[in-house]
């Protein structure tokens, strides 16, 4: 570290400890963990009954059609993409979370209850009112305000960007979307650890209350939700916010001249930082630094790097701010540059360049290839999700409790081993081109877990629904043996649709095998696509584009199950399998066509001007800047790789000390001007 460097670490430390009292600092940082925790139960709330919504709700009405199992699924990512944007507007008015939180948690509660007492309404009657299939549109209702309840997650990203300091900002994004993948993981846990509870009594149509393994992870997941709102009241909850004091803290630093960076320069250097727990290597001093010059020509190697876990915590960080639906998660330097915008207002040259940014569009092809992929890799994450316990039930004849208790698990080992696929692409993004890893482990081991679970001709078709005194657990070598058909709603295991008859089953292996393969290629597609995507938007008009890109998630969320659902009704798993493996190839023959248009804006920029000057506009170029010295070299190269976040914000600051120098220039040759010509006057 640098003795300029070391002062600015001294005088930031010096800026946060200032802002604060121990008292206060402990009071925000316990705030800040209750909303970790809220993230997680509402996770948690959403996937707990993955597993057993299928079966709960045949038991609650066995007229039921897929379609409407679809539509009941598709009811809380529903609500979600509608009120998150909503509860995001109205916090951004009233600068405060609790009686949004207050809110959500009341109805994540209130959604649960009702999720665990439908058994208890009439199956014909509502009320008096004759309303056919009413349980099935009480569910959707419960499942309806359960998904509002779960746009918490709007006011938890929002108060974590306000209430954390700029050093402290990657940590606690990252444990937010950690809590909420834990959350996710221990959902189907939960349900699977309550299958020895049982289905319970039969239900007629008067209905009544039961506690088995479906009503009690509403009553699991109302507790947890109960336990968040009182976790917001006041006294124990406390907003406090200083992410404003910072920013202006630091804005004062620089117009006091304290510091020799400007206001973004200083923003990325204490981003880098980090928190007082995360230790950084520091670069060693080199002896004679005129020698170190000529020795290593990049500059970027004198600068402190960041270790691992604060470069892992950076990355997931990035991931997940794109993960919220159509939210976007506030960014120190845009604060910056909005301020500086103000104090620019006379300069109508300035004006005018930021009006033209604002009205210019990204490069369309990647971007539109980049949204259909998050489209498209969304979408395959649902069928998964709705149609595992169905299809086990279906191909295996296994019994709910059974079916349940096996998807839980491995949904949960999926889950586990997403997290570790992941760490890799940190590293991974290092070596190789993102736009490679995306492709081989990404789209092509998703298309091949597909491909794998097709079913294989010559096999044993699926095993025809039996009374349940004769099926118990996995039933493996009855086959479907004549035309009878069973009513839709049965609720036996075994597969009693049309296509049965004449589609070979998925053996279990066959299945685990491409669910497995396809898992692991889950995490590369979703985190790089949205890596690529942000980097090819760069800075034009991101808030807009971030949000097209996040719905486009929320999107398949909703219409996924519907599609799903009806498919595999209608026509089966042969069907199914090719129309969801044909939107991964229309993904992976998009991004081949835009692979060379996938790459930052100022790398797209640098490459036109090359290829203008070569007179061949098909020169993929890009520029590289070295230093020998205080002379730059500017080199031509064919580009190996996209640049990582910590390149593109080296580059950054690259700018910024550019654009400071030759303000200074411009200072020092008006006064060299004016002192000349003061004798003549």
């Amino acid at each position: 570290m640098t003795s300029d460097e070391k002062i600015d670490e001294n005088l930031v430390n010096s800026m946060e400890t200032s802002l604060e009292t121990p008292n206060e600092k402990k009071l925000r940082i316990r705030s800040l963990y209750i909303v970790h925790l809220s993230m997680m139960v509402v996770s948690l709330g959403s996937s707990i009954i993955f597993t057993g919504v299928y079966p709960y709700l045949i038991s609650l009405d066995p007229r039921v059609l897929m379609v409407e199992y679809g539509i009941v699924v598709a009811a809380d990512a529903a609500a979600q993409m509608i009120f998150s944007p909503l509860f995001g507007i109205l916090i951004d008015k009233i600068k405060r979370i609790r009686p949004i939180a207050l809110a959500c948690c009341a109805l994540f509660c209130v959604g649960n209850i009702l999720y665990a007492l439908i058994g208890a309404f009439n199956r014909n009657d509502l009320f008096g009112a004759s309303l056919n299939k009413n349980r099935v549109w009480v569910m959707l209702f419960a499942r309806f305000v359960v998904g509002a309840g779960t746009a918490l997650n709007s006011a938890g990203r929002y108060y974590v960007a306000s209430a954390t300091l700029i050093s402290e900002r990657t940590t606690h994004i990252s444990l937010l979307s950690l809590f909420q993948t834990l959350g996710f993981i221990a959902g189907p846990g939960i349900q699977a650890a309550l299958t020895p509870l049982g289905a319970g009594e039969e239900l007629g149509d008067e209905g009544m209350v039961q506690f088995n393994m479906y009503t009690s992870t509403g009553y699991v997941s109302a507790t947890t939700g109960l336990v968040c709102f009182i976790l917001y009241l006041p006294g124990i909850f406390n907003e406090m916010y200083i992410s404003s004091k910072e920013l202006e803290a630091i804005k004062n630093m620089v117009k006091q001249g304290e510091v020799k960076h400007t206001a973004k320069e200083m923003v990325r250097r204490i981003s880098r930082m980090g928190p007082p727990g995360i230790q950084k290597p520091q670069a060693l001093a080199p002896p004679d630094e005129s020698k170190q010059r000529h020795l290593t020509p990049d500059v970027s190697d004198l600068k402190p790097k960041e270790g691992r876990p604060q470069k892992f915590l950076r990355t997931f960080a990035k991931h997940s701010i794109m993960e919220a639906p159509g939210f976007v998660l506030m960014d120190p330097e845009n604060d910056i540059k909005e301020d500086e915008k103000e104090d620019n207002k006379e300069n109508n040259s300035d004006d005018n360049t930021n009006q033209e940014k604002k009205n210019q569009l990204p490069p369309m092809i990647p971007i539109l290839t980049c949204i259909y992929n998050f489209f498209s890799f969304l979408a395959n994450f649902v069928l998964l999700e709705t149609i595992m316990t169905k299809l086990a039930m279906d191909q295996w004849a296994w019994q709910a409790d059974f079916a349940i208790q096996n998807i839980g698990f491995v949904t949960m080992g999926a889950g586990a081993m997403s997290i570790f696929m992941f760490a890799l692409i940190g590293p991974l993004s290092k070596r190789f081109d993102e736009r490679n890893l995306l492709i081989v482990l990404g789209i092509f081991p998703m298309i091949l877990g597909r491909v794998i679970m097709f079913p294989i001709p010559g096999q044993p078709n699926p095993p025809a629904p039996v009374p349940a005194s004769f099926s118990s657990g996995f039933n493996s070598t009855s086959g479907f043996n004549g035309p009878e058909t069973f009513a839709i709603g049965d609720g036996l295991p075994g597969c009693s649709y049309d296509w049965c008859s004449s589609t070979p089953r998925i053996e279990v292996a066959q299945f685990m095998v491409g669910f497995v393969v396809a898992t692991a290629g889950y995490p590369f597609c979703i985190s790089l696509s949205g890596s690529i995507y942000s980097k090819v938007l760069g800075n034009i008009n991101p808030g807009f584009w971030l949000g097209l890109f996040a719905t486009s998630g929320s999107v398949a969320r909703v219409v996924g199950p519907l599609v799903v659902t009806e498919i595999y009704e209608l026509w089966g798993t042969y069907v199914l399998f090719a129309v969801v493996t044909a939107t991964l190839v229309i993904a992976l023959i998009a991004t081949l066509f835009a692979y060379r248009q996938m790459v930052p804006v100022t790398t797209q920029k640098d490459k036109n001007e090359n290829a203008k000057k070569n007179g061949d506009e098909e020169t993929a170029v890009s520029v590289i800047k070295k230093a020998d010295g205080d002379r730059k070299i500017t080199e031509s190269v064919i580009p190996r790789r996209l640049p990582t976040f910590d390149e593109i914000d080296e580059e950054h600051e690259e700018e910024d000390k550019e654009e400071v120098g030759q303000k200074e220039d411009e200072g020092i040759e008006s006064q060299s001007t004016s002192s000349v010509e003061k004798p003549t006057e």
